[in-house]
């Protein structure tokens, strides 16, 4: 049975935030730096596409267990533009207090253009995670920030790492 996820673009009026870049090339979401509720960004391996991932930690739901290879049905939107419609369960670990999961997922691809729909350097724009069958016990929102100008320095470091190797 796919787990239910939906993502929501949501406005609220906090101050922009910025996304930094760690030592592996993924862009981290700055709300939240641990991995427990981290929304990532990082280039594909061929440098073609960006990559989203997540991490989550929700409650258990003593009726579903869940497969490290599930597909979870979701809604991942930009506004009122829907990104993905789902996402594949990467890894899930038994949270500290045995009453939660914590779940890392791949929610997809998205072409390097889309720097030209995110809002840039936005301080009232928030990506928000909801579940339908499942409590979220971490972070849900994170701010859209600087991403866009972060994905176009990530995107000039893929290429001049890229150019360098052989296929």
């Amino acid at each position: 049975m796919p787990l239910a996820i939906s993502w929501i673009m949501a406005t609220t009026a906090v101050a922009a935030e910025d996304w930094a870049q760690d030592q592996h090339q993924i862009l981290a979401s700055p709300s939240n730096q641990s991995s427990i509720g981290r929304l990532e960004v990082m280039a594909s391996q061929n440098c073609n596409a960006v990559e989203l991932r997540l991490w989550a930690e929700i409650s258990k739901n003593p009726k579903t267990v869940l497969k490290d290879t599930e597909t979870l049905a979701l809604s991942f939107l930009l506004s009122d533009m829907q990104i993905a419609s789902a996402g594949q369960l990467l890894k899930t670990y038994q949270g500290i207090n045995g009453k939660t999961n914590l779940v890392y997922i791949r929610l997809g691809y998205w072409a390097w253009d889309v720097v030209n729909y995110l809002p840039k350097n936005s301080e009232k724009t928030n990506f928000t995670l909801i579940t339908e069958d499942y409590e979220l016990a971490s972070n849900n929102t994170w701010p859209v920030g600087n991403l866009s100008d972060q994905l176009r320095h990530l995107k000039s470091d893929c290429d001049s790492d890229f150019l360098g190797t052989l296929l």
